[in-house]
């Protein structure tokens, strides 16, 4: 009998986890370019906005140019009322570290307020990822 693994259990899962492997299999000298604030400050403007109108995170996948886009919140249904950008960002390396305040609804419209840190990507693809603590 041939067992099916549930490990990527969306496109949106495969494709993190096919960039994360990419990144990290990087081993024979290739650098991503240093991270380019403003391309990685629009691209996280683009992306909370999205999801504020109602986009999912799959939607980014197909525009151009297509961004990866990684948060549990808005993968399980929770709904982007608003945000704040607390900070412009701290660059570490090939990555934007954007601390964000998000405020969420859920389906029984319960709104909570998040203090969250966006890690957002812009070689050798477009990233935005939400850190997991």
């Amino acid at each position: 009998m041939i067992k099916h693994s549930k490990r990527f259990s969306s496109p949106a899962a495969l494709a993190t986890a096919l960039v994360l492997a990419c990144l990290g299999g990087c081993q024979n000298g290739l650098v991503a370019a240093p991270v380019d604030v403003s391309v990685a400050q629009q691209t996280l403007t683009r992306v909370l906005d999205g999801w504020k109108a109602g986009a999912t995170v799959e939607s980014f996948q197909t525009e151009t140019p297509p961004v990866v886009v990684q948060d549990r919140d808005w993968q399980t249904g929770l709904a982007l009322i608003d945000y704040e950008s607390r900070s412009p960002g701290k660059a570490f390396d090939a990555n934007l570290h954007c601390d964000v305040t998000l405020t969420l609804r859920d389906a029984d419209g319960k709104e909570v307020k998040k203090d969250v840190i966006y890690i957002v990507g812009t070689d050798p693809v477009l990233t935005v990822f939400r850190q997991i603590l």
